[in-house]
């Protein structure tokens, strides 16, 4: 699943955005769930694309009968962790997903 897009900050360092943008802002853009960066993505943006896949793939999983496996990035495994875990947004964004760890859910079609 492809990483969330931070826009006009791709490839930059955190603290850069920060020394130009301040902390606060900084914040905003990277935590919050609608406000996304210049040019980039929200996590409400994010979600959507996400839940959307998720559609298509227990459609598939239905009509094949078959188990998959994901692989997702940081914030593009928000968004499936909250749909599977039931999460609200607040937890959701609150989620570090750890790099040595992954996630095991059983789907019932």
């Amino acid at each position: 699943m492809i990483e969330r897009s931070y826009g006009d900050f791709e490839r930059k360092h955190h603290k850069t955005v920060i020394k130009k943008y301040g902390k606060k802002q900084f914040d905003i853009w990277h935590r919050s769930y609608d406000v996304p960066p210049p040019g980039g993505e929200s996590m409400k943006m994010v979600e959507k694309r996400v839940l959307s896949f998720i559609k298509d793939l227990l459609t598939l999983m239905e009509k094949e009968k078959t188990n998959v496996v994901i692989s997702a990035h940081n914030n593009s495994m928000r968004p499936f962790r909250r749909y599977f875990e039931n999460l609200t947004i607040k937890q959701m964004m609150a989620l570090e997903n750890p790099y040595d760890k992954y996630f095991d859910y059983t789907v019932e079609c």
